[in-house]
């Protein structure tokens, strides 16, 4: 089911998979810091309303610039609740050249020493990520 269809992101539910999905669109490219913030609370409380076993995270068209100040922002208004929800798997598909070998590497994209207690992959093939996902 759709939760959220706007100008920057559409957010959906599947309950049979228990998996919510959240695509950004390039109409991301107008957007400010307020309105980012906002999309982002947007899928943390839909995170924690239906509490999906997997996350699917399409950033492949996020056209905004998140600063390190953004990043901070986020861990501590959106990760940390996300987290709470408890979400076994969450999967990230970042545009092609994006260092995905790294990205791999690292227990989270924001602090290599947050452990989260999510298996996260990342991934620039929305196929293979999803195949994953539903393991």
């Amino acid at each position: 089911m759709i939760l959220t269809d706007n100008s920057y992101q559409v957010i959906t539910f599947d309950e049979s998979k228990s998996m919510l999905t959240e695509s950004w669109k390039p109409g991301t490219i107008d957007m400010n810091e307020d309105a980012y913030k906002k999309e982002l609370t947007i899928y943390a409380d839909w995170v924690e309303k239906y509490q999906p076993k997997r996350i699917l995270v399409n950033i492949q068209n996020l056209m905004f610039a998140i600063t390190p100040g953004i990043q901070i922002w986020t861990i501590n208004n959106i990760v940390i609740r996300v987290v709470e929800a408890g979400p076994d798997k969450q999967a990230f598909i970042v545009p092609r050249g994006f260092p995905i070998k790294l990205a791999h590497e690292e227990k989270d994209p924001f602090d290599d020493d947050m452990d989260l207690g999510i298996n996260i992959r990342y991934y620039d093939n929305p196929e293979e990520a999803t195949k994953w996902i539903l393991l």
